[in-house]
């Protein structure tokens, strides 16, 4: 029957035989590849191995080296099982798979983003009662040049349109906004959308009559 043995400080017996053997484990690590975040895993599996050769006389029919390296797999195999349980965090400003520059922060509504926390920006200052600037008054009702373009090309009969930009990164900031823009006006079944470059297309879903 198989039995655990508790990892429990070491008697004077055991730090005297850990010492002595230390270089077991030296060889071990240089010939496992292990990296430098799992040394610390490794040496207590080491500590557990010299436990286990007091704590059972009868394993030691196996030489120590055969004891160290299955304790420390077994060590390693666990904390990876436990490193599977844990919650996984991610930044909302990641790409989601399979997008082109869609992030987890875009698909948050607008009701949700109170319940957001970024982080603080220490060059903010926050003031109350000031003087209000005279507000501009934006063309269109605040609607972006490229909202405005694509509701006239969907009452038009053209086929696609494209937006060109003088670099690639501003066409990934609008292609996000374009996308939002589609998923909140319900556009799916009117009109694809996707960047090659510094160019967004638009194209027109075809529907059969």
């Amino acid at each position: 029957m198989r039995r655990y043995i508790k990892l429990t400080p070491l008697t004077a017996e055991e730090r005297l035989f850990s010492e002595e053997n230390y270089f077991v484990l030296e060889s071990y690590l240089q010939a496992s590849g292990l990296g430098e975040d799992d040394y610390d895993i490794a040496y207590l599996g080491y500590l557990h191995a010299v436990k286990k050769w007091y704590s059972c006389p009868e394993l030691r029919k196996w030489t120590f080296r055969t004891i160290l390296r299955q304790t420390i797999r077994s060590h390693l195999g666990n904390e990876k099982r436990r490193e599977d349980k844990r919650i996984q965090t991610i930044s909302l400003n990641e790409l989601i798979p399979g997008t082109d520059t869609l992030t987890y922060a875009d698909t948050i509504t607008y009701e949700n983003l109170l319940y957001v926390n970024y982080e603080r920006d220490e060059d903010m200052n926050i003031k109350y009662n000031v003087a209000l600037p005279e507000r501009k008054v934006f063309r269109g009702g605040g609607k972006s040049d490229e909202v405005l373009a694509i509701e006239s090309f969907i009452v038009g009969k053209m086929k696609n349109m494209c937006f060109e930009y003088e670099k690639a990164e501003e066409a990934k900031k609008k292609l996000s906004c374009i996308q939002a823009y589609r998923r909140k006006q319900e556009h799916k079944n009117l009109y694809d959308v996707y960047r090659v470059d510094n160019c967004i297309y638009i194209v027109r879903m075809v529907t059969s009559k």
